[in-house]
């Protein structure tokens, strides 16, 4: 017990306590203004926005790991709020789309690798890194342990999950024309004392129990699943407060910027163009991919599309909550994708740096 109170106390003085003021008042000023415009998914993406900025202007900003792990814990108590029972009625048209995303990631990965490697110039080992969709953190680590170079994997996955958070609702509300339904959010009901009591504790059990079963964002996924399953059999029946959600999204998104701070910008403006360049000709396949799919198995588009699209899935499951599209849906195909990327990249990268470097 002393331990564990003196690592966390260790912890909170680690925290730059200034950098996380200065990166919320950001994030919080840029939500507000994009909320008052009526921007889809406002305080984040406002968020995000201000603090990116700050970012490049080499604002002092950090947002620490633990508390963007405690929004997550929110986050996914509050996805698995949105669950029915009605949803276990879609689940045996999954297995094939399930199929059809891992055929996607694996075609991707692809035209990514061989655009950074042929086009970007990258190393080998950098280049599989900063190609393969399975996020920022893990792939940074991984490839930088196999030889990669970090800043470059980092800038690219970093990028990946901004403009595919960011182009996501232009391509939902400008080409597929659709508003908002965000009223699945505003029409859940507070909780009572005991359901709060309830879904606290099944939150803490996810976690640990996803933790230890190495479940890809154990974070967000244990609680999610448990929280679903209290709502679809019926031992919970209102979901969070709407205000939580807000909080969510704001702090999420000045994490999401606040990780460009630091980065010497200016000497990796090449791989930044490159990479937007790539992440825009991706994004475009997989509109294409995903109208082939939702046609093929009669899915709806909308889901196949954020199921398919290589963003962060917390940040997709929230896009997916904001349209009413079956948050179950798209959490578990972007669970399958990270969980192919997590087992195959580390062997690809030692398959890599074992072998002779070539010209690309």
């Amino acid at each position: 017990m002393k331990q564990t109170c003196g690592k966390a106390l260790t912890r909170l003085q680690g925290i730059s306590w200034p950098k996380l003021a200065l990166a919320l008042a950001l994030g919080g000023m840029g939500g507000g203004l994009a909320h008052a415009i009526e921007l889809p998914l406002a305080w984040m993406i406002g968020a995000m926005a201000a603090t990116i900025t700050a970012s490049m202007m080499n604002s002092p900003i950090f947002v620490p790991t633990g508390l963007r792990s405690g929004m997550l814990i929110i986050l996914g108590t509050f996805l698995g709020s949105t669950f029915t029972p009605d949803m276990l009625n879609q689940v045996h048209l999954w297995p094939a789309s399930l199929v059809s995303v891992i055929v996607f990631v694996i075609a991707a990965s692809g035209f990514s690798y061989l655009y950074y490697r042929m086009v970007s110039g990258m190393d080998r080992i950098t280049a599989l890194f900063s190609a393969t969709p399975g996020g920022l953190t893990p792939m940074t680590v991984l490839g930088a342990a196999c030889g990669g170079v970090e800043q470059q994997i980092a800038l690219v996955q970093g990028l990946r999950v901004v403009l595919v958070v960011f182009f996501t609702p232009v391509l939902v509300y400008g080409i597929l024309d659709m508003s908002p339904a965000s009223q699945a959010v505003l029409e859940i009901n507070p909780l009572d004392p005991m359901d709060s009591l309830i879904l606290i504790g099944g939150a803490l059990a996810g976690l640990f129990v996803a933790r230890a079963l190495r479940i890809p964002a154990p974070q967000m996924t244990g609680p999610m699943l448990v929280s679903a399953a209290l709502h679809i059999f019926g031992f919970v029946e209102n979901g969070l407060p709407p205000i939580l959600l807000d909080i969510t999204l704001w702090v999420l998104g000045s994490a999401i910027g606040s990780r460009f701070a630091g980065m010497p910008l200016r000497s990796l403006t090449p791989f930044i163009l490159h990479a937007f360049a790539n992440i825009i000709l991706l994004f475009a396949v997989t509109y294409l991919a995903s109208l082939l799919v939702a046609n093929l198995l009669d899915l709806e588009l909308l889901a196949v599309l954020l199921a398919f699209a290589p963003g962060g899935v917390a940040e997709m499951c929230l896009i997916a909550l904001s349209l009413n599209v079956d948050p179950s849906f798209v959490a578990l195909h972007h669970l399958a994708r990270i969980t192919l990327i997590l087992v195959s990249a580390p062997l690809l990268g030692k398959m890599f740096a074992g072998s002779p470097e070539r010209a690309p």
